[in-house]
């Protein structure tokens, strides 16, 4: 049975579970198990869980995933020859003025605070790709 076929037939059973007493369950648990062959703690649990809500990404916010703040970001990495994070986020309030002067989409407020807090590793991590495309500036 390929997967595609178990997740419909999970749709079909769940309802059916959740209505049903517990002699039915246990039957209905049975019929899982063999036409699925799952372990029956698995299959409790699988059909235990509610639909909603499942796919719900885990962790924190991602704050500072503005395209304004990772285009700052990329032109400042690229105007100062792909230097190090630490030294991005020394050059962030230094570069600050002069790039809502020169370009036409300036930066909001709340970007700017966010630039103005963001940390080095943050940094590091938001510019992994684009460091290593532009590798090749420095030979």
């Amino acid at each position: 049975m390929s997967n595609s076929a178990k997740k419909e037939y999970l749709i079909e059973i769940r309802e059916r579970y959740s209505l049903a007493r517990k002699t039915e369950k246990s039957l209905i648990l049975d019929e899982l198990c063999t036409v699925c062959k799952f372990n029956r703690k698995y299959a409790i649990r699988v059909l235990g869980k509610k639909q909603t809500g499942q796919n719900k990404k885990k962790g924190r916010p991602k704050i500072y995933h503005h395209q304004a703040i990772i285009e700052f970001l990329k032109d400042l990495l690229v105007v100062t020859n792909l230097a190090c994070a630490e030294r991005l986020k020394a050059a962030i309030p230094l570069w600050l003025p002069y790039y809502q002067f020169h370009k036409k989409n300036s930066l909001n407020e709340k970007e700017v605070k966010l630039l103005l807090e963001i940390s080095a590793s943050t940094i590091k991590r938001l510019l992994k790709r684009l460091k290593s495309k532009h590798r090749f500036l420095l030979n």
